[in-house]
């Protein structure tokens, strides 16, 4: 660990990978570590870079993403939002095709899923879901700092959503430097 030294951080190696590690964990496996405290952890390491979510919940959630290089927390996303309840009976098809649409991230902003997803239908846990699935995201920023939302609908009901935050962390006692 740098303690008191200055890290450099190179911040398109960040961004590739938050995206690699995107497509590693939660929209990618079901093989997850489950916490004490009911939570589920899902991690990718590729030393120096740690990579972990953490969320609480399978209907309404909140969760977060933290990115770590060399031991030190540079980077952080928190979500919280989850399935509307006249739909919590579908609840698992609908986080299926969030994971559909979450695998499919743009590299240059690898926060959550692209600007629109969509399917006519999809198969989960052997039965066919058809209908108009959409997933649509918008954000504010860039990979430093943002803000933005995400939904899900279903033959243009609103069935789904999420809210995000995150960006750079600064600890004054580990100094990073983008570059």
């Amino acid at each position: 660990m740098n303690f008191g030294n200055e890290i450099e951080l190179k911040l398109d190696e960040l961004v590739d990978f938050i995206f690699r590690s995107k497509r590693k964990c939660f929209a990618a496996t079901d093989i997850k570590v489950s916490q004490s405290d009911g939570s589920s952890l899902y991690s990718n390491r590729e030393l120096p870079w740690l990579f972990t979510e953490s969320y609480n919940g399978n209907t309404m959630e909140r969760g977060t993403e933290d990115v770590y290089f060399d031991m030190v927390l540079v980077w952080s996303m928190q979500y919280r939002g989850g399935t509307l309840e006249p739909f919590w009976d579908i609840a698992e098809p609908i986080t299926a095709f969030l994971k559909q649409a979450l695998m499919s991230l743009p590299h240059d902003f690898p926060v959550r899923g692209p600007p629109v997803f969509s399917l006519n239908e999809f198969e989960f846990d052997g039965k066919l879901f058809r209908g108009e699935f959409v997933y649509r995201t918008s954000w504010n920023g860039d990979i430093k700092r943002f803000t933005g939302s995400e939904e899900i609908t279903w033959n243009g009901k609103t069935v789904f959503y999420h809210d995000y935050m995150g960006g750079l962390i600064r600890n004054k006692y580990f100094k990073v430097r983008v570059v």
